[in-house]
Formats: C-alpha cells, structure tokens, sequence
C-alpha cells in the first residue's frame, strides 16, 4: 500500500515547464512555460492571462503582496501587472537572464545571467540600481528578509552577499564547484547554498563564515530551509534528498528516489518535504523521513512549490503541463502488473472492496486481495472478457465475447459452479438483483442476427427459466425488485419482459439505435440512450416522461442509487464540440451541471450514488467528482492509460484498468491499480 497525492487540477503551458510560484493569497499560480509566462486561477481553474518572452522562460515569481509578476527570459526580466498580464516594466541584460527575485516589499528586482552580471533594478522606474561583475555565469540570486542583502551565485566557484543599496561585498561564500542554488533563513543570518562539488553548505551571512555542510555523490541542484529556520532540506543529482540540521551539519535522515532529484521545498509550517525528479514527486515527513505520499505525472519533474496556506502542491516538468495537488492523499491499496501489451479485459469489485476479479481473453481470469495483490484463486473456464461479482461476492460472472463460454465459478476458491452457455458470440450477462439468476443475450449459430436469443438461466445450475429469440438486442437491464427485464435493440426498440416467464409487457419505439438502458430504483421509470438521444420512459405504457437532450451518440445512461439524478456523456453533440458529461435532477428533469469531456468516456456510478467516476478520454486517467454538484473531488491514474473502472457497492474503493498500449501511450506494462478514496492518513 502507498499514497498518493489527490490530483486536483492541470494547466497547459508552452513548453517544459521550469518553475512555478503561488500568489501570497494561493489562488492564484504562475508557471514558466517554454516562452510564456501563464499566471493560473486554482479556484475557478482557468488562466487569467498569457504572456510571451523572446526566448525559453527560467524564472518567475510573484512579488509579496500579488500585484506583481517578474519573470526571466533572453536578454530581458520582465514585470507584469499580476492581474491583467499587462507588461509594466523590460529590464535589460546583455545575454540569458537565469534567475530573478524581487524584494519582499516590491520595491526591487536582483537578476542574474548569461552575461555575468547580477543587476538590481528599481520597480517604479526600472533604472537599474547597480550591476556586480562575476567571473561567469550568475545561476541564481535571493534577496534577504530584510530586504538590505542580495546573495547570488553562479558558474566562479564562490557565491557573494551584497549590500542591496550599493552592490558593495559583504562577505565571500567559497565553493569548489559552480553554485546552482541558493537561499536565506527566516532571519536572515544564514544562506544556504548548492553546488557541483557534491556539497551543501550554509554559511554566516554577514561573515561568510562556514557553519555547516552535508556532502552528496553528486551535485547539489537545489537547497532550501525549513521556515521555522532549523532545518537545511536538499535535492541532488545522486537521486537523494537530505534534512540536516542547520547550525550542527548533523543529519536528520536521508531519502532516496529512483533518479536525480531537481528541486526541493518545505510546506510553510516546516511539517513537510516535497521534492521533484526524473521520475515524479514525493512528499516526505522531515521528523522521521517517512513517506507521505507520492505525485504521479508523465515525464521529469523540474519544479515544486507549496500554496501558503500548505494545502496544496504545484509541481512542472517535461510535460509541458503544471499540476496542482493536495497534500491530503489517497492510498493506493495495490498495483497489479499484466505485463507488456495490450491485454484489455475488464476489473469488477466485491460488493465490499475486498477483492478483485479480472478478466482477459489471452489469460485465465482470476480474483485478487487487493490488501496485498496476492491472487486468491484462478477462475475455472479459462481466458474471458468481462467479470462480475454476485450481488452477495460469494460468486463471479465470466463472460467470452468469443466463443470460450460463460461460467460462474466460486469467488473463493475459483471451482465452477455451472456452465450457462459453453459458446456463443458477443454475449451480454447480467445477475438478477437477488444473485439467483442471471439474463444473457447470446448468438448460439454465428454472426447472424436471425440466430439471437435472450434468456434468464439459473444461477446455481446453469438451467433456463425461458428463452425466446430476441434478434439485435444491445443491452438488458433488471429493475431493481427483480420482476422486469429491459431489452434494448439495434432495430430502435427496447422490449419490457416479465422476468418470471419472459413475457412481453410492452414494446416501446425509439428514434434510433437503443445503446443503454437504466431502471430508476423504484422501478417506475426506464433511462434510454439511443445514438441521438437520451430520454426517460414510463415502463407501463411507453409514454416518454422527460427528454433529456439530443446528441450523435450517448455513450451511456446510469440512474443513481437514491433515484435523484441520471447521468448522461455525449459525445458530438450538435452545439457542443467533443464528450459532455450531464448530470440530470430527476424532480423537475432541469440539468445539474455539465462537464465537458477531452474524448469519449465512461461512467461509473457506485451503488450509494456519493461519486461518480469520469473516464476523461486515453491517457487523461479517471475523474472522481460529486454527482450532485459537478465539484471535482480528485483525478487519478493521470498518465495511466485508463480505460475502465469499477466501484464497490459504497463507493469507497475504486479500480482502475490501465492499458498504455491501447491508450496510445507507447508500449508500457499494462496495470491494475485499486485505490481506498476513504482512507484517512494521520498527521
């Protein structure tokens, strides 16, 4: 078991993304792009505004009280009014600005660059103040607390402390290697620094007398101090992290990652460590050095901030996409590997969480512990495409859409209990509410149409109740006191069967191909989406009750538990480019909310209706939200190539398929990943 952080939002920049800074308020993110600047609102998710530089943007920061934003680009730093974007002031350099910070009161700017040269510059009228010659490149810059001091370092093997005012030295930070980072403490006696001779440091500002010192195998990339000012954090290119203590060099603990580690930040209470490398972002506990959680995204993460208020994490890489998290998790209960390729099949959940039935075609099913991974048993029957567990868990349901049959075996032990067909193609299986029978939709001679049949069979002994031939039938659907089958067909008509005897109640006429179908709970209405519309139907007389909204295709139909809202996705709609998702008041038939979606999707409600799980399209991982509100609760699986989930009967676990071949995202090891979205970590 792990945890990860909740994934909360994402925002594209132009490029990879280098750095990234919260307003003092923690709306508001800006992230350095490529040439862009792009200042973010966390709240209402979406940009606020965009702005080019002439060449690769390396730094940005907002100044103290939000009003400003600096940035570093080319030959230039450039400051924007923080809300609008508006350019207020160009600061020139001779070569590529590498860093900027701006005073804590706003009334200056420090940069540093390619020309070797430290500049401060005046805010109100952009004159530079002073420039400081160095003997190479400047790679980073910090202004003390107070605003007197500037500390800048670079490419010349020491890092300097100037007076703000006059640039005049006031002391020498001696390295044996180029320093790539460094910062003050809280109270401005002490910096501490990074550097390429595999060693951070923290020195006496005002004497740049060494304090204290923790060597590394690698290079030091980034250093940071913990705001209560006891603590030295670092991030190596070794592919470890150290805490130590500022005044003694004595370490804390160490922690390891499997690749170099960029960036390095404290959480403004010093409670926690976040850092960013090659292979994703970790938040750790600086007391004992244990794992909180980890951030899961594609690519190389440069960068890592925390919000002010220590909620939230924004992290930036190679991605070219600047992510928010929150420091609350979710634990991934188990990570199941399938191996390389396109394995597909389907996940299916126990009524209780507790186990995990999977199903492919080019393997035998089987039922795993999702506590530790471990597999319980190997399902009889051989390879499958679709698994379901028994409304109680004692039993699953294995479907063959080829001709390998569908079994039910013993979710335990995995013996079968019977067989109740042994071929037939594109099969449909649905157990009765109560777990006793289950209703299939099978072609027992081939591809023809003419040769379809619908039955309900017992499910202990594989034993027909009835059967009647039932041509081009899409979906079945049980209402929830057992006594209805819905039957929708490809001919436009969705067929109400006496679930006892299978006779015709009714037959409805609908205006297109039936795709979905969903019982409320009560039984007294019938949920249809057809490949243009979705709509709801009163069961006894097929009169339509609501119409729902038009669309090329509906992707799907589920009621929700309580029987309050119905969920539609779209896709293609006429007025609305790409997948919608619309949730629907079932009192007055006024829609909720709708969320638009980047491709087609799936749905998923778990049975107490308290989320709603959103494939967002391949690759875009899967989207829990409250059905009620459309207010996002986490995304998760970012990267994964999700393509179906499942929920357990309360909505607390959920599993996720991911097939990274099948999504379009390279030749990746396909994966189960089972996630505990109730799970509490202690502090």
């Amino acid at each position: 078991m792990r945890w990860l952080a909740k994934f909360i939002s994402s925002y594209a920049c132009d490029g990879p993304v280098s750095a990234v800074d919260w307003g003092p308020a923690g709306r508001w993110l800006a992230a350095a792009g490529g040439a862009y600047v792009k200042v973010f609102d966390t709240e209402a998710k979406k940009i606020v505004w965009s702005a080019t530089h002439g060449g690769v943007v390396s730094s940005v920061a907002f100044s103290r009280d939000g009003s400003r934003v600096v940035s570093a680009s080319g030959k230039s730093v450039q400051v924007f009014d923080a809300a609008t974007g508006m350019l207020r002031r160009r600061l020139p350099h001779t070569a590529t600005v590498n860093a900027v910070a701006i005073s804590r009161d706003g009334s200056f700017i420090v940069s540093g660059g390619g020309d070797e040269t430290t500049r401060v510059f005046e805010v109100s009228s952009g004159v530079e103040r002073f420039h400081v010659l160095h003997d190479g490149p400047v790679n980073a810059v910090a202004v003390s607390p107070d605003g007197k001091s500037v500390a800048t370092g670079g490419d010349d093997p020491k890092a300097q402390v100037l007076n703000a005012q006059t640039g005049a030295v006031r002391s020498v930070l001696t390295h044996n290697g180029a320093v790539n980072a460094l910062v003050w403490s809280g109270d401005g006696t002490r910096v501490a620094t990074a550097a390429d001779d595999d060693v951070a440091r923290v020195f006496d500002a005002g004497s740049g007398q060494l304090r204290s010192q923790l060597r590394h195998e690698a290079p030091v990339n980034d250093v940071a101090i913990s705001p209560d000012g006891a603590w030295v954090a670092t991030a190596s290119a070794d592919g470890t992290s150290h805490v130590f203590n500022i005044h003694s060099g004595a370490e804390r603990f160490s922690w390891s990652q499997e690749s170099p580690i960029r960036a390095v930040a404290w959480s403004k209470n010093s409670r926690w460590v976040g850092t960013a490398s090659d292979s994703g972002a970790l938040l750790f506990d600086p007391v004992n050095g244990q794992e909180r959680c980890r951030i899961e995204q594609p690519g190389k993460v440069h960068t890592i901030s925390f919000s002010p208020n220590g909620q939230y994490l924004a992290t930036g890489g190679t991605d070219d996409i600047a992510r928010v998290h929150s420091v609350a998790a979710v634990q991934e209960l188990c990570l199941i590997p399938l191996g390389q390729g396109n394995n597909g099949g389907a996940v299916a959940l126990s009524p209780n969480g507790r186990w995990l039935a999977y199903a492919a075609s080019n393997r035998a099913a089987t039922v795993t512990d999702v506590l530790d991974g471990s597999i319980r048993c190997v399902l009889a029957g051989g390879g499958k495409d679709e698994a379901e567990f028994s409304p109680d868990g004692e039993w699953v349901l294995t479907v063959s859409r080829s001709f390998n049959g569908t079994d039910v075996c013993d979710a335990a032990s995995g013996a079968l209990r019977c067989t109740l067909v042994s071929s037939g193609g594109r099969p449909l299986a649905r157990w009765s509410p109560d777990g006793r029978w289950v209703a299939m939709f099978t072609n027992f001679s081939g591809e023809a149409w003419s040769s379809q049949w619908v039955s309900v069979k017992n499910a202990k002994t594989g034993t027909s109740r009835w059967v009647i031939e039932a041509p081009m039938t899409t979906d079945l659907a049980w209402s929830r006191d057992g006594k209805w089958l819905a039957v929708g067909k490809w001919d436009s008509t969705v067929w109400i069967l006496d679930a006892r005897n299978g006779t015709e109640r009714i037959r409805i006429d609908q205006n297109d191909h039936v795709n979905s179908l969903a019982w409320s709970p009560d039984g007294a209405l019938l949920a249809t989406a057809t490949f243009t519309s979705a709509q709801i139907l009163d069961p006894a007389d097929g009169a339509e009750v609501a119409h729902l909204a038009n669309g090329v295709s509906r992707q799907g139909v589920l009621w929700s538990e309580d029987g309050r809202l119905v969920a539609v996705v779209a896709q293609g709609v006429a007025t609305e480019v790409g997948s919608w998702l619309h949730v629907f008041d079932t009192e007055t038939w006024d829609r909720r909310f709708a969320m638009r979606l980047s491709a087609a999707s799936q749905i998923d409600w778990g049975g107490n209706s308290r989320r709603l799980a959103v494939t967002a399209g391949y690759g875009h991982g899967v989207t829990v939200l409250d059905p009620l509100t459309g207010v996002v609760d986490c995304h998760l699986g970012q990267g994964d190539g999700v393509i179906s989930t499942k929920w357990n009967a309360d909505c607390r676990v959920l599993a996720t398929l991911c097939s990274p071949l099948y999504a379009g995202l390279g030749n990746k090891p396909d994966s189960i990943r089972v996630y505990d979205l109730d799970a509490v970590q202690p502090d």
